[in-house]
């Protein structure tokens, strides 16, 4: 957590008592520089969530634990600038903030919505059951009933102070600072009792046991038969500031705005601000147990008065600017012996006094060490194997023909009471305390032997190198000053440095300390069943050191902490600093076991004792709350207001989102950790006072998946959240899909119409050619034939003139379809009327032509045109075949077909098949009526056999 200080107080001033060493004050301090609206806190309360609402003279601030959501001129509109808030009240899901200024505001805790319910000053607000007691600065005193006003008093002056509190059928009022008030519910004053001294009034409060407390600054007094009489401890001077009591009816008050004063035990405990300057202590707030609140004049500070599970030795003996590594750990009754450099120490558990043992006046480098009776037997870095006596603290070399009076050996063993094994670099020493013999043993490797462990097999031991666990068998008996070699066998392939080996006493199973996490091997068999190596399995993979404690846990000391594992619920636990651990790194060696059950850890900044008895091993049960969000843009000036709903969405790649988390477990919140994974990513810790800062996500609902650990990284809740990040349309999946759709239909209708212009184009050229050649080609022939011979031209002139403009009308009909246009069908009845008066003048035949049924509608160029060129061929077939008088064309419409009816009282000769197989005429009928999904149909009737022809083409 983000605070200004974090500071642990190892100080123990009560009044008339003084702390033991397992309590300690843990405190954090917040202002402005956290988030706070304003330094200046007069009072506190505590919502249904968990989070506490903090009165200030320049709004209010909602805190959840990490961070501060603030109603205050700036941000909202309903407050004023600079609106000074003196009182909180919660009731229900509202709170109810008091300004003897502004009036009465009331703020929805889950919506965070902020409302005025009155402009009037207001110094009281009290709820009881339906009925509400209102105060005014004005000095008005309302008694409502839900919405309804059932009474209400004028006092004549104006209070500076007032407090109203309500009972089952009375009003209690403290008007100003010394005067009360008992009325009835109707506001007539039932009494107006006196205190025997006169003192200013602080408080007035309902309490659940004790009833009505009015407090004034000489001490508290309790209502009892209309009489104030003397409650808990009274001042003869006015020192009392501020008095309430917890729901035991402890009390907790200050004295002269300085000294707040804090219930522990069966007495008082008095927090003092070492390093604040004038201060001023405004109020007291009871989180619960052994949390508290302190609001000041310069923020407030939250509190946690406890007994500790550990106690810490510092050893003051060693200059601060010498090198302090601290080793090996023995415990000889009410003594300590700290071995390491620069010397030994001797600690007494009891007097908390320490001696330096140096009989040689020179610096020690002790190792490891163990006891066996009065003496400790230790070894050194470059000082030898020596002996320790307890009782006189004699300190002696230990020399044989093997032990050099300056070797270095890195670990001992005890195999019994009267034999060591000592393991250096590439051998051991066998030595034995009665006959001073000694025997050395090389290795078959090169490595450093760190710990020596007996196997389950006679006479074979498991060593622990920086190259890997090996097994060796040890003869009993001892060669005095020989040099044997032991061959080595490698166990459970591990080739990694090991610092540390442990039994453990009831599974049997070897548990090992590396440098890469802990392994657990079978002991009979020595293959590995467990091993703890991640962030979430040990506190740091980097492992100096294991104990077991009596109930058969296992602790582990690190890099970073020591972890605690409950081998038979298999659960961890990761201690650390904030735990209060005076070590955030523990150093190889430095452990015991004391007689009395604790634990002792040595570290870089002294000692840790544990108590495994006052751990607390309890899961804890705290929840994710999200405690709010809002977004946020690049180019907005004023702040988005925080707001809470079940609906999360923003604006991806617009804007940010920001979402604000907490726990239920308020109180400890600074022990918690959250992590959280967005869909299918990795799991990351949410660090930033756990704000989640969101810019970019994919379009859609995405998943937020969150998971909290306790203070000993147990994860206690898992929590799933949906966020609807909305993007343009024109990012959306489905805009591209639209687009993509589009643009292949388009380029399919391209292609499409391009090839279909292209067929049009050959169709229409085929066409073009084609009835060119029967038609108007076969009419400029027979005029080329008759051109070349003069008489022909002369005697057959008419016949020259007809067919020249029967070509010239075939041409012009086509270049219209070329062209393009299009008529209505009234104006080609009209062409043809004028066509068949053009073709049969000065001839014997008469034309009729008639419309019924007809539609004035629009004709594509190309029907226009065959229809044209039918009446035409029709017209040149009656003049040149069926020497005729009548030519009649009937045109008409059924639904959505036209019919173009010809016939004409000619002669023919001819049978019908063989009218149709004749010329190219039929021919042509029947390709311009199929263009236009028609037909023709050809008849002979009467006895003359006159040809009828029937035209059918489609309009669609």
């Amino acid at each position: 957590m983000n605070v200004s200080k974090i500071l642990v107080l190892f100080f123990f001033l009560f009044v008339g008592k003084i702390l033991s060493q397992k309590t300690i004050v843990e405190y954090y301090e917040y202002t402005i520089d956290n988030g706070l609206v304003d330094n200046w806190v007069n009072d506190f309360e505590k919502d249904q969530q968990g989070f506490v609402w903090i009165a200030t003279n320049d709004g209010i601030s909602r805190f959840d634990g990490y961070n501060f959501i603030n109603f205050s001129g700036d941000n909202q509109s309903v407050v004023p600038r600079n609106t000074s808030f003196q009182d909180v009240q919660i009731h229900g899901e509202f709170i109810y903030a008091l300004s003897r200024d502004r009036g009465l505001y009331s703020i929805n805790t889950k919506t965070l919505q902020i409302n005025q319910l009155d402009k009037a000053g207001v110094l009281s607000y009290d709820k009881l059951s339906n009925q509400t007691l209102i105060y005014y600065s004005t000095g008005l005193l309302v008694l409502k009933e839900g919405s309804k006003i059932i009474s209400q008093k004028q006092f004549i002056k104006p209070p500076l102070y007032g407090k109203g509190i309500l009972t089952k059928d009375k009003i209690i009022l403290n008007n100003s600072f010394s005067s009360v008030f008992i009325l009835d519910k109707k506001m007539n004053i039932i009494d107006h009792p006196l205190l025997k001294e006169q003192a200013n009034g602080i408080s007035l409060l309902r309490h659940p046991k004790l009833g009505v407390i009015y407090s004034t600054s000489k001490g508290s007094f309790k209502l009892k038969d209309l009489i104030f009489e003397p409650h808990e401890k009274q001042y003869s001077d006015n020192k009392l500031s501020f008095f309430n009591l917890t729901q035991t009816g402890k009390p907790y008050y200050i004295l002269n705005f300085k000294q707040p004063f804090i219930p522990l035990n069966d007495s008082s405990y008095c927090f003092t601000f070492e390093k604040t300057k004038n201060i001023e202590v405004r109020t007291i707030f009871h989180l619960g147990e052994d949390y508290w609140l302190i609001g000041t004049n310069q923020g407030f500070y939250k509190l946690n008065i406890g007994k500790r599970f550990n106690t810490q030795i510092k050893d003051e003996l060693f200059e601060l600017d010498q090198i302090r590594v601290r080793r090996k750990i023995i415990s000889s009754g009410e003594n300590l012996f700290l071995l390491g450099f620069p010397g030994i120490i001797s600690y007494n558990l009891k007097s908390n006094l320490s001696n330096l043992i140096d009989n040689q006046k020179r610096e020690l480098s002790n190792y490891d060490a163990v006891k066996i009776g009065e003496f400790i037997y230790a070894t050194s870095e470059g000082y030898g194997f020596s002996k320790i006596n307890t009782n006189t603290y004699e300190i002696s070399k230990i020399i044989t023909g093997i032990i050099d009076p300056l070797a270095y050996y890195h670990c001992i063993y005890k195999i019994n009471e009267h034999q060591l094994l000592l393991g250096g670099n590439n051998e051991i020493i066998r030595y034995d305390l009665k006959t001073n013999e000694s025997e050395r043993y090389k290795l078959t490797i090169v490595t450093q032997i760190l710990d020596i462990e007996a196997s389950n097999e006679k006479d074979k031991f498991l060593i622990a190198t920086n190259t890997g666990l090996f097994s060796l068998v040890i003869p009993v008996r001892i060669r005095n000053n020989q040099t044997s070699i032991l061959k080595t066998n490698r166990v459970a392939n591990i080739q990694f440095r090991i610092k540390d080996i442990l039994r453990h006493s009831k599974q049997k199973n070897i548990w090992l300390a590396t440098d890469k996490g802990i392994v657990v091997l079978d002991q009979y068999n020595t293959k590995t069943i467990a091993k703890y190596e991640g962030e979430n399995e040990i506190s740091n993979p980097k492992v100096t050191g294991l104990l077991e404690d009596k109930n058969g846990k296992i602790w582990a000391s690190t890099y970073s902490g020591i972890t605690c594992f409950d081998v038979e619920n298999k659960k961890k636990y990761f201690i650390k600093a904030k735990h209060g651990l005076s070590n955030s790194e523990f150093n190889y060696k430095s452990f015991e076991r004391l007689e009395d059950g604790k634990l002792i850890f040595g570290g870089l900044y002294g000692y840790d004792i544990i108590d495994p008895k006052l751990f607390n091993f309890s899961v804890s049960n705290a929840k994710i709350v999200l405690s709010g969000f809002k977004t946020e843009k690049e180019e907005e000036s004023e702040p988005s207001k925080i707001s809470q709903s079940s609906l999360i969405e923003f604006n991806t790649g617009d804007e940010d989102l920001l979402l604000y988390f907490s726990t239920t477990d308020f109180n400890n919140a600074e022990m918690y950790s959250i992590e959280y994974k967005i869909n299918e990513g990795e799991w990351l810790l949410l660090t930033n006072n756990n704000i989640l800062r969101i810019s970019n996500l994919k379009g859609g609902k995405n998943t937020l998946k969150l998971r909290l650990r306790d203070s000993f990284s147990n994860i206690c809740d898992e929590k799933e959240f949906k966020i609807l990040a909305r993007i343009p349309f024109y990012y959306e999946l489905y805009f591209y899909v639209l687009i993509s759709i589009l643009i292949s239909a388009l380029s399919f209708l391209a292609v499409y119409y391009f090839n279909r212009m292209r067929h049009v184009e050959v169709e229409t050229k085929k066409r073009i050619s084609m009835d060119l050649h029967d038609e108007t080609g076969t009419i400029l022939t027979r005029v080329l034939l008759m051109s070349k011979s003069e008489s022909l031209v002369i005697k057959n002139l008419d016949v020259f003139q007809a067919s020249l403009k029967e070509a010239l009308f075939s041409l012009r009909t086509f270049m219209d379809s070329l062209s393009g246009k299009k008529g209505y069908l009234s104006d080609l009845l009209i062409e043809l009327k004028e066509f068949a008066s053009l073709s049969f003048r000065g001839t014997k035949i008469s034309a009729q032509l008639t419309a019924e049924k007809i539609e004035n509608i629009w004709l594509s160029a190309e029907l226009y045109r065959d229809l044209k060129l039918c009446m035409y061929e029709a017209i040149q077939n009656t003049l040149k075949h069926s020497y005729a008088s009548k030519f009649e064309v009937r045109i008409y419409q059924k639904k959505s077909t036209l019919f173009l009816e010809i016939c004409d009282n000619g002669k023919t000769n001819i049978k019908l098949d063989e009218l149709e197989d004749k010329g190219n005429g039929f021919s042509n009928f029947q390709k311009r009526t199929k263009r236009h999904n028609g037909s023709v149909k050809i008849e002979l009737i009467g006895e003359n056999k006159s040809v009828h022809l029937l035209f059918e083409f489609s309009l669609k």
